[in-house]
């Protein structure tokens, strides 16, 4: 999954462990609300990070989001009787991630906090138009049709709309954080294709486990030759902004959108991430008060329309 805050579960195939096969349904009220409730926390990331780097130190808290999710998804294996073991000819494709998941997480952290809120997320959640042209080249039994082209010209389209207006404005060099982002995107993209082979035989809450647990120090690592863990202060606002990246987004989205493909076909659910940089944009401007202008509803809006034909 690769939601907008770096795990790779959302484009890989359903779980196939004991503990998760469960038989397949209709997509009714506790899924609908599941699926609903995974989009509006990952919505509420790019408003996360941007609250928590006005407290703290940007390699802190990226580290420190993913301690907090290796241990919460650690605790959530031990409760479940959930093997976490890795094979290990899969240990060197481990970490690759790690070290892609740490890059992708590190270019939409320090690109958000030189964008705002709302247009982060807009143009995180792009990552599938990047997906799908990676996946193309790479995968040789990926679909690429009519459809998916159809869909990435619409997904193409509405990053026109949001980067247009600033280029002719101010140029290129005057959004920089924008375009941090969208390299972030890029990356998932280059992530997921790199991961998809491997979830097809290991299981995703192990990878994403192991995964966090390796990214974490090597961000913390960073952030120590950057003089980033003398004289923390830590504040309650601060704190709640990394908890909520690292139990919300990075664990309990985790958790709940593995059950979700368990119990149906991506298809199914994927529909409902369309909602997710609307909800980003609303939390933005209801939280952090940052303006939504009209270009970016309609860039929003044909991302969110091309990435449901990319995916369907």
């Amino acid at each position: 999954m690769v939601s907008s805050s770096g795990s790779s579960i959302e484009e890989a195939a359903p779980p196939t462990a004991a503990s998760l096969l469960l038989r397949k349904r209709p997509v009714g009220l506790v899924s609908t609300a599941m699926a609903l409730g995974c989009s509006l926390l990952w919505a509420g990331q790019s408003v996360a990070v941007k609250v928590a780097l006005g407290e703290l130190p940007p390699f802190v808290v990226m580290g420190l989001r993913f301690v907090l999710a290796g241990v919460a998804l650690g605790l959530f294996a031990f409760v479940m009787r959930m093997s976490l073991w890795i094979a290990r000819p899969w240990v060197p494709w481990l970490l690759g991630h790690a070290v892609l998941l740490g890059i992708q997480t590190a270019l939409f952290t320090l690109g958000t906090d030189a964008t705002t809120s709302v247009k982060s997320i807009v143009i995180i959640n792009s990552f599938p138009f990047f997906t799908a042209l990676i996946c193309h080249h790479f995968l040789p039994d990926f679909p690429f049709t009519w459809r998916t082209i159809v869909g990435l010209l619409i997904a193409f389209a509405g990053l026109l709309a949001v980067f247009a207006p600033g280029i002719w404005i101010s140029g290129i060099g005057n959004q920089r954080g924008d375009w941090l982002v969208l390299a972030a995107a890029v990356m998932m993209g280059v992530k997921i294709t790199y991961i998809k082979a491997m979830l097809r035989r290991v299981q995703p809450i192990p990878v994403v486990f192991w995964t966090a647990l390796i990214a974490a120090p090597l961000l913390l690592g960073i952030g120590w030759t950057r003089s980033e863990l003398i004289d923390l202060v830590w504040t309650g606002r601060g704190v709640a902004a990394v908890a909520y990246s690292g139990l919300c987004v990075s664990s309990l989205a985790v958790v709940m959108w593995t059950y979700l493909l368990s119990w149906h076909s991506p298809n199914e659910v994927t529909v409902f991430r369309m909602t997710t940089p609307l909800l980003g944009m609303a939390l933005g401007w209801l939280i952090l008060s940052e303006p939504v202008s009209a270009n970016l509803i309609v860039g929003a809006v044909l991302i969110a329309l091309g990435v449901w034909r990319v995916t369907r």
